[in-house]
């Protein structure tokens, strides 16, 4: 901004010593034509002008007569049309604003990392039934997403209820840590809270385990099929929570020193016409990418 502010002044106070200049030595300013001097033109060509009748060298028309058409000021300084015209020479009354520069740049939604679960297993068995079975389906938080079957699971509930039993008719402390360590080895396979309970109360071993939604959100990524036989540590199913969304920018390096963390942008759809979502940055990209442009990210508040 400084820097703006500066070379506007310096701008100023060169064409005021220019006028002082012209001014003290009694030369025709720059452009200024006598009135007394009848000049010609080409219609089809308004560069070109004679103080003589004639035709014009680029398309031989006739020249005809120039009118007084030119940019006055009152200081006198006049500028030819033409002249003005190829300098975009644009005149407003003075007055106090804020500098504001404005920066257009295309963009694209993208899902908030840190939205994102992944959901895979941590003991193997088989997938006994599916109940989201499509990529793009929308789920809820602890919605059921698939049933599995596995040996393992079920002797984990078998040594919980034994535990409990050996702890209800024996009170001391190495009882009960073996029932704390039976429920921690089913927590540990994501086995909920709500689930164990139940197990507890109805002592009733469940030959298959509901595994469930973590959040609200959208299946982007689904790799299961109904009977498979899955291992731990494979990813089952990837989920995305579009309660707020990343919008991303790119500006080409010229533009980066005028913006900064924080500073808010209006973001617009195609597909919403009329209305416009504020957001603000909250990423900006140490690095251009290989069009020498440099991401920016915003935060979107999308439900």
């Amino acid at each position: 901004m400084k820097t703006l502010t500066i070379a506007i002044i310096m701008t100023i106070v060169g064409f005021g010593a220019a006028y002082f200049i012209f001014a003290s030595d009694g030369t025709t300013p720059v452009g200024e034509s006598s009135a007394a001097t009848q000049q010609y033109t080409c219609g089809m060509h308004p560069e070109i002008i004679s103080d003589e009748p004639g035709y014009c060298p680029l398309c031989s028309m006739k020249l005809t007569p120039k009118r007084d058409g030119s940019i006055s000021s009152s200081s006198g300084i006049t500028i030819d049309p033409t002249t003005s015209q190829n300098m975009g020479v644009v005149t407003s009354m003075a007055r106090y604003q804020n500098l504001v520069r404005n920066i257009n740049s295309f963009g694209q939604v993208a899902y908030n990392e840190s939205n994102i679960y992944k959901m895979n297993l941590k003991v193997e068995g088989w997938i006994e039934k599916l109940y989201a079975d499509e990529t793009g389906m929308k789920v809820s938080r602890n919605q059921p997403l698939f049933e599995i079957y596995s040996p393992k699971l079920i002797a984990a509930q078998e040594e919980y209820l034994n535990a409990k039993n050996r702890a209800e008719l024996n009170s001391s402390g190495s009882a009960s840590s073996i029932l704390a360590a039976a429920k921690k080895r089913l927590s540990n396979w994501d086995i909920s809270d709500e689930q164990i309970e139940a197990l507890s109360k109805s002592s009733d071993i469940n030959r298959t385990i509901i595994f469930r939604s973590p959040a609200n959100g959208i299946i982007v990524k689904k790799n299961i099929t109904e009977g498979e036989l899955v291992k731990p540590g494979k990813e089952l199913y990837r989920i995305a929570d579009l309660s707020t969304v990343w919008v991303k920018a790119y500006l080409y390096e010229q533009d980066v020193p005028n913006v900064s963390l924080g500073q808010t942008a209006e973001i617009s759809f195609p597909n919403i016409p009329g209305q416009n979502f504020s957001a603000s940055i909250n990423y900006i990209s140490p690095f251009l990418n290989s069009k020498r442009q440099v991401e920016i990210r915003f935060e979107l508040d999308w439900q």
